[in-house]
């Protein structure tokens, strides 16, 4: 009888040591995003100097009304309402990264242009990409002579992105194929946060920044199999929320006119202590002032806060070309096909096949739980180990493999992973495997026996869950002109 691990039987992330070349151990900083602003964690840059530290650096004062820490002795003793040791951990922000000063420094020379003549308070916006696989870096410094409070919450972080432009000329009849609406990469709706997060303030005087990391793959996921992130293409990064604008016409063309701004912004200026915030005019007489160039008009709003900061465009170099599979060398390689962009974690699911790359058939037992999984996500690594122990194989699940031939199954994760694995929203990477199971009749042809691994993880989304994300770690502090 075949005996199918329920989900809320645990296994031992252990057991995954020798079946990945390294994966797991990359994808915990990968995806380590936290994206929300349930606590912050401060970072500290490796080999920096402490006099160059500034004070703001320290880990911010506790909320009013937030728990104190106590002994775990003494929490046991005030009943069931205190939180586990498990659920602290679960909810506690991700270990700071040690960033390559290099791309730091490239992010910081990055915020010295400008993207337009907005003013923004002197505050600029500026991305680093590290390659497809690995996390970008995005940077926030004060190029202005005041001091401006800013939200650095990646939960608000929207990539936009152009095609890259072709080489052949235009075609020569009177209409032609109009060049594509640039990509829009956001966070879906439940995440992307509705008002500030007071938690994740940060004051920055003139020269001060701050650098952060965050996985492009987390906001950009392939449609119809393929991502937009391709050699070539324009990406320009927005942080916080779009601004509010109004459709009118001026002499025969459809344009966006800026309006006055409200609640809520993504940096604000300073106020001195003990000084009283300038009035802003009632909506009714809100005007907007305009510049000697006709085409640019900012709101009065500027002058007091930003709502959102754009950074200039970057372009993405060759290293995003779509890899060409490689020649396997073994006689059967587990092919992980696609990850799902899921709403919840009941519906993440993935697609699977086993190619036989060799010159003659192999015998095996196939079943979708033959195939073990493991995933990295914001909570850590997850084993799915949903065959049972001692498999004992059917007929029914054997099958002739042909050469070059393939065998594939889509699989519910839910119904394969221990309870709770993908609870959380965010960015999971899968690796899988399978392990052949031997005929155990001696008078029947021979089957596979060996253990496939998958050599390019999977991606999958979770747009919603049944917790918080990770709590967003303190983002590093830089200062311009420092080396």
């Amino acid at each position: 009888m075949l005996v199918i691990r329920r989900r809320g039987q645990q296994s031992s992330p252990g057991i995954w040591a020798n079946g990945f070349a390294g994966a797991s151990a990359a994808a915990s900083l990968v995806l380590a995003l936290g994206c929300a602003g349930a606590g912050r964690h401060v970072a500290t840059e490796p080999g920096a100097d402490a006099e160059n530290a500034p004070s703001s650096n320290k880990a911010p004062p506790k909320r009013a009304g937030a728990a104190s820490a106590e002994p775990e002795e003494v929490a046991s003793e005030k009943g069931s309402n205190t939180p586990s040791a498990e659920a602290k951990a679960a909810n506690e922000p991700p270990p700071a990264p040690a960033y390559d000063q290099t791309l730091v420094r490239a992010a910081i020379d990055r915020t010295a242009a400008a993207p337009d003549e907005r003013g923004r308070l002197g505050l600029r916006l500026a991305i680093v990409d590290q390659g497809p696989d690995a996390p970008w870096l995005v940077a926030i410094v004060n190029r202005g002579t005041e001091p401006v409070r800013v939200l650095p919450d990646l939960r608000t972080l929207s990539l936009e992105i152009s095609a890259p432009k072709s080489d052949e000329p235009p075609p020569k009849t009177a209409w032609h194929k109009p060049a594509p609406k640039p990509t829009l990469c956001t966070l879906p709706r439940g995440i992307f946060p509705s008002e500030e997060d007071g938690t994740l303030e940060t004051a920055l005087e003139p020269g001060e920044g701050v650098v952060d990391s965050f996985d492009p793959r987390l906001y950009c996921l392939p449609t119809a199999g393929k991502s937009p992130l391709v050699p070539g293409a324009s990406v320009t990064a927005r942080l916080g929320w779009p601004d509010k604008t109004k459709t009118v016409w001026e002499k025969g063309k459809r344009t966006q006119r800026l309006l006055e701004q409200s609640a809520p912004f993504v940096a604000r200026r300073a106020m001195p202590a003990g000084s009283l915030p300038a009035l802003s005019p009632p909506p009714s007489t809100a005007k907007v002032e305009k510049s000697n160039d006709s085409a640019s008009e900012f709101p009065k709003s500027d002058a007091e806060a930003v709502k959102q900061l754009v950074s200039t465009s970057i372009t993405l170099g060759s290293e995003y070309q779509t890899k060409k599979p490689e020649a396997s060398v073994e006689p059967l390689e587990l092919v992980l096909t696609r990850g799902s962009d899921a709403s919840t974690e009941r519906d993440a699911t993935i697609s699977v096949s086993l190619v036989n790359h060799s010159k003659k058939a192999e015998r095996l037992f196939f079943r979708r739980e033959y195939i073990s999984y493991e995933i990295s996500g914001p909570a850590g690594l997850v084993a799915c180990e949903p065959g049972p122990d001692n498999r004992a194989p059917d007929r029914l699940s054997m099958t002739t493999l042909r050469p070059g031939g393939r065998i594939s199954a889509v699989s519910r994760l839910i119904e394969l992973c221990p309870q709770d694995a993908m609870r959380r929203p965010g960015l999971y990477l899968v690796q899988g495997r399978y392990d052949g199971v031997s005929n155990p009749d001696p008078q029947a042809p021979a089957t596979f026996a060996g253990r496939v691994t998958s050599h390019e993880p999977v991606v999958i989304r979770v747009r919603s869950g049944w917790g918080d994300l990770p709590a967003q770690r303190e983002p590093l502090r830089v200062r311009v002109g420092t080396p």
